[in-house]
């Protein structure tokens, strides 16, 4: 009675645990058409690195290492590789603070994909 007592308990178990790990949905899902500057990066390139007073705005701060104002200054930042090793590699920006799952994520399938205007 015992061993059957277990071995039910165990099969139980196996299933609540099982059951668990189909049902997660990607909170991080988003539209790949937007996935572009002028799509989802625009956004939280604005928001992150060149609001108003923002490290990387108009004017930036001292150090900054450039302005994120426009495609082509950010794009210049994609291709000499400091892009990717700050943001995405070092995760070392924005500074002060740091990226939410969804917005890394973004970032960093928006860098595999070329960078796309």
């Amino acid at each position: 009675m015992n061993r059957f007592l277990a071995l039910a308990s165990a099969i139980a178990f196996f299933s609540i645990i099982a059951s668990c790990t189909k049902d997660k949905t990607d909170v991080c899902a988003y539209d790949s058409s937007q996935l572009k500057y002028n799509g989802f990066i625009k956004d939280i390139i604005n928001t992150r690195c060149s609001s108003d007073g923002a490290c990387h705005g108009t004017p930036q701060q001292p150090d900054a290492g450039g302005e994120y104002t426009s495609y082509d200054l950010i794009k210049a930042k994609v291709d000499n590789g400091s892009f990717k090793n700050r943001v995405l590699d070092i995760k070392d920006m924005p500074s002060g603070t740091s990226l939410d799952e969804c917005e890394f994520r973004k970032l960093k399938d928006w860098y595999d994909a070329g960078a796309p205007e």
